[in-house]
C-alpha cells in the first residue's frame, strides 16, 4: 500500500512539475534552442547550396563615409534604380521605408525611376499590439503607385529576442498583406503570391519556421556606394532579386 501511495505521489508531483514547466514556456524554449542547434548542425555538415540568385546591396559604413549620413536624399534612390535597371537585374527589393514627404522633387525623382523600371517592390509597415495590426504605415502615395507590389517587414522576435518564424500574411482592416520575403518572390516568380502561401505550414499564429540559408554573409553583399559609383561589375545584377538594406552598425 504504502509503494502505492508513494507511486501516486510521484506520479501527481510528476504531473504539477510538467504542468508549471509548461505553463512557464519551457518546453517551448527548449524546441526553439533545439531548432537552432539542428540549422547550426545543418550548416556545417549539410550546408545549403546557394542559388546565386539574391544580391544584397548593402548601405554599409563605407556608404555612410562616402554618401554622407543617413538618411540619404531620395534622388540617390532613384540613381541606384537607373544603375541597377542598366544592369539588366529582374527584381529590386526595398528593406527601406518611404513612409514620410521629403524633397518633393527627390519624392517624385524616385516614384518616376520606380515607375520607369517596373521592379520595384516596397514595404508596408504595420503597429501591432498584442499580435494584432492596429495601425498601417504605409509608403507615400507616388511610391505605392509606383511599386509592383507592397509587403510587410513586420517580424516577431521569440521570448529570447531571436527571430526564428516569419508571418508570411498579415491581415489589417479586411485586407491581407504578404511579407515582403513573399511579395518579392511572387515578383521574381510572376506567380501571385496567394499561390505561393496556399500550402505552407503555419502554427497557431500564423507564423511559420525560417529555413535559414546560412550565416552573415551567406548571400553575396555589395556596397551600396560601389554601384553609385560604377566600381562594380554590371554582369553580376542580370536577371537577380537585388535586396536593398542596412548593414551598417
Amino acid at each position: 500500500m504504502k509503494k502505492k501511495t508513494i507511486g501516486y505521489l510521484l506520479g501527481i508531483s510528476a504531473i504539477l512539475i510538467i504542468l508549471v514547466l509548461n505553463f512557464l514556456g519551457i518546453f517551448f524554449l527548449l524546441e526553439d534552442k533545439s531548432y537552432d542547434l539542428r540549422l547550426k548542425l545543418r550548416q556545417k555538415y549539410q550546408p545549403i547550396k546557394q542559388t546565386g540568385e539574391i544580391i544584397i546591396v548593402a548601405v554599409d559604413e563605407e556608404s555612410l563615409d562616402k554618401l554622407g549620413r543617413w538618411p540619404w536624399d531620395r534622388s540617390v534612390h532613384a540613381e541606384l534604380i537607373e544603375k541597377l535597371v542598366q544592369a539588366d537585374v529582374k527584381i529590386i527589393g526595398f528593406d527601406v521605408l518611404f513612409i514620410e514627404k521629403s524633397n518633393p522633387q527627390s519624392d517624385k525623382l524616385l516614384s518616376d525611376a520606380m515607375m520607369k523600371s517596373q521592379r520595384c517592390v516596397n514595404e508596408i509597415l504595420f503597429e501591432v499590439v498584442k499580435g494584432v495590426p492596429v495601425k498601417s504605415k504605409p509608403p507615400i502615395e507616388g511610391i505605392i503607385k509606383s511599386s509592383l507590389l507592397l509587403g510587410s517587414p513586420n517580424i516577431f522576435p521569440e521570448t529570447d529576442g531571436v527571430v526564428r518564424k516569419m508571418m508570411p500574411v498579415i491581415e489589417y482592416q479586411g485586407t491581407l498583406y504578404p511579407h515582403i520575403s513573399v511579395a518579392i518572390a511572387s515578383a521574381y516568380l510572376n506567380k501571385p503570391w496567394q499561390e505561393l502561401v496556399k500550402n505552407l505550414s503555419l502554427d497557431i499564429n500564423g507564423e511559420m519556421l525560417i529555413n535559414y540559408g546560412g550565416e552573415f554573409e551567406t548571400f553575396r553583399y555589395v556596397s551600396y556606394s560601389k554601384i553609385i559609383d560604377g566600381d562594380v561589375d554590371d554582369k553580376i545584377f542580370k536577371d537577380k532579386i537585388v535586396l536593398i538594406g542596412y548593414a551598417a552598425a
